[in-house]
Order: C-alpha cells, then structure tokens, then sequence
C-alpha cells in the first residue's frame, strides 16, 4: 500500500478536529466553514495533487475563464467554430466541421476528432494526429 493510500484511509477515521488541523495545514489560508465530508474530500484532493500532480495549465486558464463568465468558443483542440478540416484517406475525401460542442462529419455529430478517426480508419487514432493538428495550433 501506497503513503498516498495510508494517507487517504486515515483520513475516513479522523477526529473533525484533527481533519481541521490537517487541512489548515496543507492549504495554509483561513478554513472556510464547510462539513467534515467536504474536508475530507478536499484533504485528499490536495494529497493526491501533491503526489501525483495538479491540473494541467489548460484546465486551470479555462476553470478562470468559466468562473469570470468568459466562454470559450473553441472546440477542444482550440480551433474555432467553423473550422473544416479536410484530410485524404484511402482515396477518400475527409471533411469535418468544428461546432461549438464537438465535430461534424458526414452530417453526424461526434464529441471528438478521434471518434471521427475511428470511425473511419476501423482503428484507434489520435484524432489530431489524423488531421495533422498539433495541440494548441490554430488552423
């Protein structure tokens, strides 16, 4: 068993007073008055960060967005809406649209470019590999 798990398991059985204590500890600000089961998963929420990582960078500037009422009108990859994509694939002409939520092809919706892919190819793809998209490139 991992310190990381210990550390979770003890925090089940642990007095509210000693979970105020630890998530003073860990988040070093004034405790906000929440429940010991909102504690609790805020404890291990900041544990499991501290082990296995935070939040990539992007996540955390569209949570900021979100929370200051900014929308982001971009499907995943960063492209913007309208966008169309096209790509040539076994003699067969690709074309796919970029929505506000997800893509379009061949007047279908899918949630991303790698369903679109492997739908296609039979195969499992990277969906912006298949494009020719790296991460963050505007088309």
């Amino acid at each position: 068993m991992s310190l990381l798990e210990v550390e979770l398991a003890q925090l089940e059985q642990m007095a509210p007073a000693l979970l105020r204590q630890r998530w003073q500890s860990l988040f070093r600000a004034e405790m906000p008055p929440h429940s010991t089961h909102l504690l609790r998963r805020q404890i291990a929420w900041k544990l499991q960060e501290r082990e296995q990582g935070g939040l990539p960078r992007s996540a955390i500037k569209k949570l900021k967005q979100a929370s200051e009422g900014k929308r982001d009108h971009s499907a995943g990859g960063g492209l913007p809406v309208g966008t169309r994509l096209v790509r040539e694939w076994n003699g067969h002409r690709i074309e796919v649209v970029v929505l506000e939520h997800g893509y379009r092809f061949e007047d279908r919706q899918f949630r991303s470019l790698s369903q679109i892919a492997r739908h296609v190819t039979g195969a499992h793809w990277s969906g912006p590999r298949f494009f020719g998209i790296r991460k963050g490139q505007q088309a």
